[in-house]
């Protein structure tokens, strides 16, 4: 006579195979997957190929993403965004892109009723950055004077930042990422990044 055990798990086993059935896995690729920013400003919004969108021009803010697939029910997209450090002079500003950065976690998107994905606004507040002295930024700066001429006004300026945040120096968002992400499998079918202007 068979186990109460062995009955169990072979109602469970058969259970498995009836639900496995109901769930397809559907293999991606980058290049079938066609996203599209819906981009507002002043004068508007307009879809936009997010393959050659590069770069927000001041005003413009990423509002949804739109993906254009046969299969986008196991589709996902998370989002983060990047910062880097500034200095401003009242108007004129230095960006230092190359240097140091922080970024926030990565958010999945939420689908609105259009089953568009809702972008994350830049945030305000939450801007991480790591912790550098005021010699690192004097140090780093020596050496951002060497690829761009003209700067060296600056110093006296940049000399008065005590640390990342204490002014003249902000912190500033200065690029998005998206990924786009299938559930099962877990995996990373394309990665977007949009450089953000920092400043004013």
């Amino acid at each position: 006579m068979p186990s109460a055990e062995n009955e169990i798990m072979k109602i469970i086993l058969v259970a498995f195979i009836f639900l496995s059935s109901f769930t397809s896995v559907y293999s991606y690729e980058a290049k079938d997957i066609k996203v599209k920013f819906v981009v507002k400003n002043g004068e508007g919004s307009q879809e936009l190929l997010a393959d050659k969108f590069k770069n927000l021009d001041l005003g413009d803010e990423i509002v949804s993403i739109k993906i254009e697939n046969k299969n986008t029910g196991n589709l996902i997209i998370r989002q983060r965004f990047r910062t880097s450090l500034g200095v401003s002079n009242e108007g004129p500003h230095l960006d230092f892109r190359d240097w140091k950065h922080g970024y926030t976690q990565w958010t999945q998107l939420e689908k609105n009723s259009e089953g568009k994905f809702v972008a994350l606004t830049v945030p305000i507040e939450n801007r991480p950055f790591p912790q550098v002295s005021q010699k690192e930024i004097l140090d780093y700066f020596k050496i951002y004077k060497t690829k761009n001429k003209g700067v060296d006004h600056w110093q006296d300026i940049i000399s008065l930042c005590t640390s990342a945040d204490s002014p003249p120096c902000t912190i500033s968002i200065d690029q998005i990422e998206f990924r786009i992400q299938s559930l099962k499998p877990l995996k990373t079918i394309k990665s977007i990044k949009v450089s953000v202007p920092m400043g004013c």
